[in-house]
């Protein structure tokens, strides 16, 4: 599955990091930038590009703290829905955002406790620029993890959207995710993992379960289940969408230079 295709991809990154002796017990510093952007191959058309500044910081105890700052461009060649209407309310025919260029800025703030550890959280916001309007969208996970070989977790995701779509025109929308995962290790390649997601705003409950079984680099055996309900104009018992995979995988070493 490719999420696009008939483009150009450029992408820059640098990284330094500092090791300071002895400061707040920070253990290192991770100051970085980058820049990727995607292109139409025929038109030269970007279809998005991002560049990034950021600085990672981090404790003696695992703890992390990202602050950094997004400049972000999206192409929308065709309008696009971003988001469904009410199910509830016939009338609602959801959010269309108009063909055209949109730049701007926006500040993310990324938060880690130590990931070790029995129960921990990473989580952050993103506030700022977006398509014609703006967005606040903070989210966070909580991680529980007995031991080696099993762990679960609780993320919730929410996005406060503000857009212009034309001129004197505005329309807002607000949506919340919640997603819980499981996974357990039979061995180190072998694994059962489950996501199970439900969003609000479109009332859809989704499924993905995941068997892998890997040799080495990253081949091996998948077998995948994926399920999502919703408002159906039909039933609302019948499944938006229903597949099962099934996936095997061999790199051959057919020449050494």
């Amino acid at each position: 599955f490719l999420p696009r295709d008939g483009y150009r991809y450029g992408q820059a990154f640098v990284m330094t990091y500092i090791r300071p002796e002895s400061f707040l017990g920070i253990r290192e510093i991770r100051p970085h930038t980058s820049y990727f952007e995607y292109r139409d191959i025929g038109s030269d058309f970007v279809q998005s590009a991002r560049w990034h500044v950021d600085t990672h910081f981090e404790w003696q105890d695992g703890m992390e703290f990202h602050p950094g700052f997004n400049w972000v461009k999206e192409g929308i060649e065709a309008p696009f829905q971003i988001h469904p209407g009410d199910p509830n309310d016939p009338s609602d025919l959801g959010v269309w955002v108009p063909a055209g260029n949109y730049d701007g800025w926006e500040a993310q703030w990324v938060f880690y406790t130590d990931e070790s550890s029995l129960v921990s959280f990473n989580g952050g916001v993103n506030v700022g620029s977006f398509l014609s309007g703006s967005r606040v969208s903070p989210y966070g996970t909580v991680v529980f993890r007995p031991s080696p070989s099993f762990s679960t977790s609780v993320r919730v995701d929410h996005n406060d959207v503000d857009l212009d779509l034309e001129p004197g025109v505005r329309d807002t929308f607000k949506e919340n995710v919640v997603g819980v995962r499981l996974s357990y290790f039979l061995s180190p390649n072998i694994s059962i993992q489950s996501l199970t997601q439900y969003a609000d705003r479109a009332d859809i409950w989704s499924t993905n379960v995941r068997f892998s079984w890997l040799d080495d680099a990253g081949s091996g055996l998948f077998v995948v289940f994926n399920q999502a309900n919703g408002f159906d104009t039909r039933s609302r018992d019948t499944p938006l969408n229903r597949s099962f995979v099934i996936k095997y995988s061999k790199l051959l070493n057919v020449a050494r230079w």
